[in-house]
């Protein structure tokens, strides 16, 4: 299912087409998830751990967390990308738009958790958007740079944001 989602949005996706793809029948489908919603919600979990898995990195390690980030936008960044502009046509997309927005801000929070000791949650949410799917979308998709000129114009937000004075209280 995961794979078929690259091809196709969730409201495009047929019992049928997922059916065919894990090659057994609808039925089969139907008694393993109980319904196409379950299946869903199956997916939405699995697609979040794995989301999780590859951008796991020792806490403080820019150079990979920005290089596994990097990674997992060149092979996912199209896909959600899809499903951020289809979000408002189908909830289910939303819930899994939402829940991804939910786990990049946790992946900065427990990546930057060295650098962000101590600073005001401002901090966070600049490198959030630094290292935002809609910032990759901007720079890889829009101005066409290739995916080595975009790490390293991420890599220079982020040193940006750290490199800013920090106060508890931001005005």
């Amino acid at each position: 299912m995961i794979s078929l989602s690259h091809e196709l949005l969730t409201i495009e996706i047929t019992l049928d087409q997922i059916a065919a793809r894990a090659e057994v029948t609808v039925q089969t489908v139907l008694r393993h998830f109980g319904s196409r919603d379950a299946l869903f919600t199956h997916v939405l979990a699995a697609a979040s751990q794995q989301v999780s898995e590859q951008r796991r990195v020792s806490p403080g390690d820019i150079d990979a967390a920005l290089a596994a980030l990097s990674a997992h936008y060149e092979e996912w960044g199209e896909l959600m990308v899809r499903l951020v502009a289809a979000e408002t046509s189908d909830e289910r997309i939303m819930e899994f738009t939402n829940q991804g927005r939910s786990v990049h801000r946790q992946w900065v929070q427990e990546t930057f958790a060295p650098q962000l000791a101590g600073l005001a949650d401002d901090i966070t949410d600049l490198l959030a958007v630094a290292t935002d799917l809609q910032v990759w979308s901007l720079l890889r998709r829009d101005r066409g740079l290739d995916a080595t000129t975009v790490a390293k114009r991420t890599r220079r937000m982020v040193d940006a944001v750290l490199s800013l004075p920090h106060r508890k209280d931001p005005s």
